[in-house]
């Protein structure tokens, strides 16, 4: 009797021990805040009723009309998500400030969905230079999408997102790919700011309608990362020729 009354005490005990810890490690973890827009990629309106989850936690919160959104997440880098049907988003790495606030500085832009055969090239970045310009070479009609042409003139390729204010991202995406043996150029411009584009931490993301298709970092690109030109990559048909390389021109 006295055996069992023991093992029982110590088994109290013991519980009590790993509750006590769980409410201990609880008291001391550290928390910070995270704030943002989620914008329409064709209206530029913000978008309401947008979940926002991060990995590994079981935090989740929801944009208000107009787009607005608040988190408490864990101290230390996070990776947030963004769903809400009839849009496609990318996700965004964060550094949460334990006992802070801190507001995204890259625009969440909710895009149309990729249909088969329809590519979107997004590019992001640091701080500086401020602005970098994304420019795409159309063939066929030998035209060129970047911030001050949009459009392509027949319509199958668009600047969705420009941003100019640090970050990113800048959005092309090809919604009417010409026929294989016709080639595709993406460069990358560094139009405004201080630095270069070489120390700019720029990278470019390339996704179908499976998903993320190819990823280029500035940081592994050849040649003199103080020039102008960031060359990425060639398309053709479903092929990516990798090119990453620098340049004083931008083909």
């Amino acid at each position: 009797m006295k055996k069992s009354i023991m093992i029982l005490a110590t088994l109290l005990l013991c519980l009590t021990m790993f509750t006590s810890c769980d409410l201990i490690i609880g008291l001391f973890s550290k928390t910070g805040f995270v704030t943002g827009y989620v914008y329409d990629a064709g209206t530029t309106n913000g978008v309401s009723g947008v979940v926002v989850t991060a990995s590994g936690t079981s935090e989740s919160t929801t944009t208000n009309a107009s787009g607005y959104f608040t988190i408490e997440l864990p101290e230390g880098s996070q990776t947030l998500h963004f769903s809400k049907t009839g849009y496609t988003f990318y996700d965004i790495v964060i550094a949460v400030v334990a006992d802070d606030t801190v507001d995204l500085s890259e625009d969440v832009v909710g895009y149309t969905p990729l249909a088969s055969g329809e590519i979107r090239i997004v590019l992001t970045w640091n701080e500086n230079p401020s602005d970098l310009d994304s420019h795409l070479y159309v063939p066929v009609i030998a035209d060129e999408v970047y911030y001050s042409h949009k459009t392509a003139s027949d319509g199958s390729a668009n600047l969705d997102w420009d941003d100019t204010t640090s970050y990113g991202p800048e959005t092309i995406t090809i919604s009417s790919q010409k026929s294989a043996g016709n080639t595709y150029y993406y460069s990358v411009y560094h139009y405004s700011g201080s630095g270069t584009i070489g120390a700019s931490g720029a990278v470019v993301k390339v996704y179908n309608s499976s998903g993320l298709w190819k990823t280029y970092n500035v940081s592994g690109a050849s040649g003199d990362g103080s020039k102008l030109w960031w060359r990425v990559f060639s398309l053709n048909g479903s092929t990516i020729t990798d090119l990453n390389a620098f340049s004083d021109s931008k083909w």
